[in-house]
């Protein structure tokens, strides 16, 4: 049997690139058959050579491929001509069309927005000029029993690392103001969100200041700098620069600066500062400004280029532990985190503060994760319908062939055709952006900017990822169609719907193995946020309103006394802080042991009414008493995880030393949750206040809340005159413990739904253009009897089967990226897996919702439409 000896084929290839096309078949034809005999004479090596010797010395004039300035890509009627085919194309297929360009616009304005807000999260605090060389000072301290990573330092710390260490050029600290009471003239205001700063705070960082001395606005006792904002809450249309400002009707302050407002990308917020000498340490504080154990202050170092940043911590942590006091069993080791770090690089730290922002690094690559998978699924939808509508070119494609065009050109027209409808899709996206970008800040609670600028700025990376898009989805039908048959073409027939078809069942399978993890995502976080939200926190949270009462103990007993008359209160104590994440805390250890073997407790201050009050409950002993007049300097109360903590078998009547006097422990109450469910319960002790307490818990009847709280602002009022009244309710302190989850939550849902959506538009085109390819099979066998249900069912069950595909491929990736999640929490929902069932069938429900009404209109129409012409 004779072998079947091929020619190189390279050698062909390279005859074909140079060679003008209507020589080249009948070349090859002649060389192939020229082959074969070489073969037989001389042997296969000699004819293949030989081969690529006639291949060259074909190269002349007559057959080198002849460039036409007309037909070229760059050319100006070229493109006129790509462009108008391509928009008949779109006005012949105006429905699948819009779906396709709508579907891609929806996709690539989510990216937008959610690369705005990745590439926000990703830039805090670049606008400083010397971001590069602030670092935040930041420790760790190592006990045989805990560990504590604190972004707070002492007092003391900073002014020591000016003094003792080279290469440091500044050093700042920051203290928090509290929620305090301002007074202009005879008005007065509770003011939070502010700092005291030392005076080289703002020649460290570029906070834009509209008015005053950077260099020295921070620099006296009594000096205060103000933000735009709360300067025209003050002092309305006057000009604020001098004007005096009465804290706490006892210390005036001067304003010698104002502020524009603080940028959103920094991890400092605030509305105020105030010079740092200004500070007065509170009555009751065991400690002072030379403190190295108060660990309450925030320490900024801003370092020379030539700084070594290992050899300075190692150094600070000595200078550290040198002064800090019975010391001997802890190990101090400090960390330098850079500016540009501390807002993604500080979820690990406890005692952060209110007023410093802190990002999570996993919310954002979560994030980035969904809007990649939203584009992907936009992306599948323009490749698939692209795809299906070409299919229906054939005649086009044949006459165009039969009049000269060839394969290369064919190729090119529906490659730039892809393109330009994807970018079509990319002007839809922005014009969508600018007109309902404003709408997702608001949703969402962000704040992203839209400007022109920043459109501007990042429109270069999605008109490039656009043009990729395009040539994807252009390549299949481009390569399919130019290779396509003219003959065939002219005859009539069509390029099978099942070209590609493996290409297109792939591609629906990955739209809905996306939407299904999605919305199996948006219920298990929704569902978790519920849990967090509804969960018995071991206190009565409902009905409990908090009230800023300032420090005047007058003002308490008068308003005592008022309030406790409403009908409407049941009962208030002074507390110190509000199940809302804020607790102090302190080391405590047993009589009979050392500060070595300490144990770090949260703490609460309140008094004898916190239990009726709370409704937190009583386990071994009893809570403090008026009848028991040494409660108030030495009584304790722990909580179950304390006792577990200290180790105390039988704690009532113990001694502990705590905040730096001995007490005795009366009472024992159950765990509650003063911090979020992200952690666990922690060891809580209980004291009655040792400083003046400006904070009072409010238990109220249910009912109109709205008269309730008028009816407490009456009796303020009546109390406190024209002081601002200042109350909520402590659900809202908690639930704003997990505001980034509910937006978290939000932003998932949204984009399942928008996953959902984009998928069933897809499929709903495709359905559509399926059908449209069997209608006379349809009519056949409709002719033959067969009965709409077994027609629906024909038509139906390969969706099916995808679905089904997504599903099995969906549920583990979905268990186990949930899982991980679920992780963060330390009381968290158990994943059933009836939850990926009931997922499963709402997603086959929506998807056959969607192509139910094709299926049954094209199994009622009547056989004869199809076949009349048969």
């Amino acid at each position: 049997m004779k072998k079947d000896h091929k020619p190189p084929k390279w050698a062909d290839r390279f005859f074909s690139w140079y060679c003008q096309n209507e020589l080249a078949e009948s070349i090859l034809g002649d060389l192939h058959e020229w082959f074969e005999d070489q073969v037989d004479q001389k042997g296969l090596f000699r004819a293949r050579l030989l081969y690529w010797v006639n291949v060259l010395k074909f190269i002349n004039k007559f057959t080198l491929k002849r460039k036409n300035p007309y037909t070229t890509l760059n050319s100006t009627p070229m493109i006129k001509n790509y462009l108008l085919v391509a928009i008949r194309g779109l006005s012949k297929n105006k429905v699948f069309a819009s779906i396709n360009m709508i579907g891609l616009a929806l996709g690539l304005a989510s990216c937008f927005l959610i690369f705005s807000f990745v590439k926000k999260e990703l830039t805090y605090d670049q606008f400083h000029s010397k971001a590069d060389n602030i670092y935040r000072v930041t420790n760790r301290f190592e006990r045989p029993n805990r560990t504590n990573l604190w972004a707070r330092t002492p007092p003391a710390l900073a002014p020591a690392i000016r003094a003792n260490f080279s290469g440091v050029e500044r050093t700042t600290r920051l203290r928090y103001t509290d929620d305090v009471l301002y007074t202009v003239n005879d008005r007065s205001f509770y003011q939070g969100n502010g700092f005291y700063a030392d005076s080289l705070f703002l020649e460290m960082f570029d906070f834009p200041l509209i008015v005053g001395d950077r260099s020295t606005a921070l620099d006296e006792p009594g000096n205060i700098v103000l933000t735009a904002s709360i300067a025209k809450n003050f002092f309305g249309d006057q000009d604020p620069m001098g004007q005096l400002i009465t804290l706490e009707n006892e210390t005036t302050l001067k304003v010698t600066g104002i502020l524009k407002p603080i940028p959103t990308d920094s991890h400092i917020t605030f509305d105020l500062l105030i010079s740092f000498p200004t500070y007065v340490v509170p009555d009751g504080y065991l400690a002072d400004l030379n403190s190295w154990g108060w660990a309450g202050f925030w320490t900024y170092v801003e370092l020379s280029n030539q700084t070594n940043l290992t050899t300075l911590q190692a150094q600070i942590a000595e200078l550290y532990k040198a002064n800090y006091q019975n010391s001997t069993d802890v190990e101090i080791e400090v960390f330098l985190q850079p500016l540009k770090d501390l807002y993604l690089g500080s979820s690990n730290y406890s005692n952060i503060g209110e007023s410093i922002r802190v990002g999570n690094r996993s919310t954002i690559l979560g994030l980035s994760v969904v809007v990649f998978l939203i584009l992907l699924v936009a992306s599948c939808n323009f490749m698939n319908l692209s795809t299906a509508m070409s299919l229906r070119r054939g005649k086009e494609i044949g006459i165009r062939k039969v009049l000269g065009a060839v394969r290369s050109r064919v190729s090119k027209q529906f490659l730039i055709e892809s393109v330009m409808i994807s970018l079509f899709s990319l002007g839809l996206a922005l014009v969508i952006l600018l007109l309902f970008g404003p709408y997702f800040n608001q949703l969402f609670a962000l704040e992203l900017e839209f400007s022109n600028v920043e459109i501007l700025q990042s429109l270069p990376i999605f008109v490039l990822g656009t043009i990729i898009i395009g040539l994807i989805a252009g390549i299949y039908p481009s390569f399919v169609l130019a290779a396509f048959s003219p003959i065939l073409a002219l005859k009539g027939y069509q390029i099978s719907f099942n070209s590609g078809a493996w290409l297109r069942k792939s591609l629906i399978v990955f739209q809905f193995v996306i939407a299904l993890s999605l919305i199996i995502s948006t219920v298990i976080v929704t569902s978790q946020i519920e849990y967090i939200q509804t969960k018995s926190l071991g206190f009565d949270r409902e009905n409990l309103v908090k009230l800023r009462i300032g420090t005047e103990e007058g003002h308490y007993e008068a308003l005592r006394n008022r309030l406790l008359a409403n009908s409407r209160v049941t009962g208030l104590t002074k507390h110190s802080h509000a199940f809302d994440g804020s607790a102090s805390s302190g080391p405590a250890w047993l009589k009979g042991q050392s500060s070595n073997d300490a144990h770090q407790l949260s703490y609460y201050q309140t008094e004898h009414d916190f239990l009726q009050v709370t409704g937190v409950k009583l386990l071994e002993g009893r809570f403090f008493s008026k009848d028991f007049a040494t409660d108030e300097e030495t009584g304790l109360v722990l909580n179950q995880s304390a006792v577990t903590e200290l180790g105390l078998a039988d704690p009532i009547g113990q001694k502990v030393n705590f905040h730096n006097r001995e007490r005795i422990v009366v009472g024992v109450v159950e765990d509650f949750h003063f911090g979020s469910l992200h952690t666990p319960i922690g060891p809580m002790g209980i004291v009655m206040p040792f400083v003046n307490l400006e904070q009072v818990l409010i238990k109220v009847q249910g009912g109109n809340l709205r008269q309730t709280m008028l009816s407490l602002e009456s009796d303020w009022h009546a109390v406190a005159g024209d002081l601002p009244f200042e109350a909520s309710f402590v659900e809202d302190g908690i639930r704003a413990m997990y505001e980034k989850e509910e937006k978290i939550a939000t932003l998932i849902s949204a984009a399942s739904s928008l996953a959902v959506i984009l998928a069933c538009l897809g499929l709903y085109a495709l359905v559509a253009f399926s059908i449209q390819n069997r209608l006379k099979e349809i009519g056949i066998r409709k002719a033959l009897g067969a009965p709409l249900n077994q027609l629906v069912m024909l038509l139906a069950k390969k969706y099916i089967l995808l679905i089904l595909i997504a599903n099995v491929i969906a549920w583990p990736i979905t268990y186990f990226l949930a899982a991980e999640w679920l992780g963060n929490f330390a009381y968290r929902i158990s994943i059933a897996p009836a939850l990926f069932v009931a997922s499963g069938i709402a997603l086959f429900l929506i998807a056959m919702v969607t192509i139910a009404y094709q299926l049954v209109k094209a199994s009622l129409v009547s056989p004869v439409k199809y076949l009349r012409s048969e």
